[in-house]
């Protein structure tokens, strides 16, 4: 059974494990920065879990003092894609933002990727001037 909480200092190995996996290669993410995040923004980044393994994760910041918050770094193992689990992850932050009184966040997507951008979608988000950038709650 799946299950889903906030990412915790332990989980870097997996996640850094996970993010290479899935061919989102970030030599910058070192065990500093991801403990500096999770210090700064903790409150937005998730994991998936099954039978203890991670399977899932997402990154959540605020960007310009909290004015509205960026989704960054989703990666589900391929085993658990089409699932659900990336719609779960995007939806965690999501509703901790609200809770919080942020309503508008972002996102960058390359224009190839359709899945990621339907699952974006899915979660409200809106193509922005192109299809790199999408937002949630934005107004012009």
């Amino acid at each position: 059974m799946l299950s889903f909480r906030r990412a915790l200092g332990a989980a870097f190995e997996a996640i850094r494990e996970l993010l290479t996996e899935g061919g989102l290669n970030y030599p910058l993410l070192t065990e500093a920065i991801y403990r500096n995040l999770l210090v700064r923004d903790g409150r937005y980044c998730f994991v998936a879990l099954h039978a203890g393994k991670v399977v899932g994760s997402v990154f959540g910041s605020l960007v310009l003092g909290g004015m509205y918050g960026y989704v960054d770094k989703l990666v589900v193992h391929p085993a658990y894609q089409r699932g659900g689990v990336g719609h779960s992850l995007v939806s965690s932050v999501l509703d901790q933002r609200d809770e919080d009184g942020i309503s508008v966040d972002f996102t960058h997507i390359e224009k190839t990727n359709d899945q990621s951008i339907r699952l974006f979608k899915g979660n409200e988000f809106t193509i922005r001037a192109t299809h790199y950038l999408l937002g949630r709650g934005y107004k012009k």
